[in-house]
């Protein structure tokens, strides 16, 4: 899939807009898990090197439902496992990946047309 081309100055402002959105992302995230906690996920994202284009979102949807699901008072450890996991990539992602790859050959599409059905939002969540 080939981008159109932009404008240097409106890639600067992307990314700008970009380096906001995650700074935002790593306050909120540091609120919840405390600055130690993230001080050691920023350490292995630096120490990674992994690569984010591409990246099957359904495994975000699948984080996202495991926090939902969590015991309220259980959430800050299962946040903290699920950025480490975001930032370091498990096995279950590659597999994930993999089998969304397979599926979207089968149906010749990409990976982000697809549903993944044991991917359930519940109707009622807890805070």
């Amino acid at each position: 899939m080939d981008l159109p081309p932009i404008s240097y100055a409106n890639y600067l402002r992307d990314k700008a807009n970009l380096d906001v959105l995650c700074a935002g992302i790593w306050q909120a995230l540091g609120e919840v898990i405390g600055d130690e906690e993230l001080e050691k996920i920023i350490q292995l994202l630096q120490r990674t090197d992994e690569r984010y284009i591409n990246y099957a979102t359904h495994y975000i949807d699948k984080c996202n439902i495991e926090l939902l699901n969590a015991d309220v008072n259980k959430r800050k450890d299962k946040l903290r496992n699920i950025a480490k996991r975001i930032v370091k990539k498990p096995q279950a992602y590659y597999n994930m990946e993999e089998n969304l790859k397979y599926w979207a050959k089968e149906y010749k599409t990409n990976i982000y047309e697809l549903e993944d059905p044991k991917i359930e939002y519940p109707e009622e969540m807890d805070w």
